[in-house]
């Protein structure tokens, strides 16, 4: 039945909601409680940590890590993988999901009240564009990467094709920020999941299909947590056949999340 199952629906893999069980880890005075199928994907470095005191003075710095325009401190990671039903390409991907939670802050200079959704909505998608398109350009970043491709292609096109209209120079930039740059993304949404009010934006990838699916969630004044599905995308042609499940998932996973208020003593000990 099972190989049937994977043959109609031409692929193997992904979450099975059959093999899941609860993930819960204190987050200062949340507890944060997540229903996740079991994964074979092994990842090399598992934080087997279940308690995170983020507003502890110094605590988030010396715990987070920077990805992009990201700096968090990871909570939770899982993967899943997507894997092809032909036995030819039996030990090829057609892609993986990845799920993770993550602690983030508002850096408080920012002035922004991340208790009102919208203005966290704000903040975010700007956050994005911020880094991108920042005057800034860092060699061992994205930092400012479009400000580069902008300025690269202008320079070449001045320096090598003089005849060259700025209007035609405008056009030659737009293409090449739209084939290997990061365009714009679209403004944030409300969505809500079992009574819960979450911010949520995508981070799509100009160059493929892979995408990053963000929900954000007031934790205080200055932090937040987000819950990220990514997408990541090895066979363009094959996605039509998993694409679905890949939502399904992240509906089913966001739909297991609970959130409670609890109170943690000296001892350490959990009390509601």
């Amino acid at each position: 039945m099972g190989l049937l199952k994977n043959l109609r629906r031409g692929f193997r893999g992904g979450p099975d909601f059959s093999t899941s069980h609860d993930i819960v880890v204190v987050l200062e005075d949340t507890l944060l409680t997540i229903s996740l199928p079991v994964t074979d994907v092994e990842l090399v470095d598992v934080s087997q940590k279940t308690k995170f005191p983020f507003t502890k003075n110094g605590w988030f710095e010396a715990n987070a890590e920077q990805r992009r325009q990201h700096h968090f401190v990871k909570v939770i990671t899982k993967y899943w993988a997507y894997i092809p039903t032909r036995f030819t390409v039996l030990f090829s991907q057609l892609g993986t999901l990845c799920f993770s939670a993550k602690i983030k802050r508002i850096l408080p200079e920012k002035n922004i009240d991340v208790q009102c959704l919208d203005s966290l909505g704000k903040s975010v998608v700007a956050e994005y564009h911020e880094f991108y398109n920042s005057p800034v350009i860092s060699k061992d970043s994205f930092l400012g990467s479009n400000t580069r491709i902008i300025a690269e292609t202008q320079d070449y096109y001045r320096k090598n094709h003089p005849s060259f209209s700025e209007e035609r120079i405008k056009e030659q930039v737009e293409f090449c920020l739209e084939s290997r740059g990061h365009p714009s993304i679209l403004p944030h949404q409300i969505k809500r999941f079992d009574n819960m009010e979450w911010v949520y934006y995508c981070e799509s990838d100009s160059h493929s299909l892979s995408r990053d699916r963000m929900y954000c969630l007031p934790l205080n004044e200055y932090y937040y947590l987000c819950l990220s599905f990514s997408c990541y995308v090895d066979w363009a042609h094959k996605f039509k056949f998993w694409e679905g499940n890949v939502e399904a998932a992240e509906k089913r996973i966001m739909e297991s999340v609970k959130i409670d208020k609890v109170n943690v003593g000296l001892s350490g000990h959990i009390s509601e």
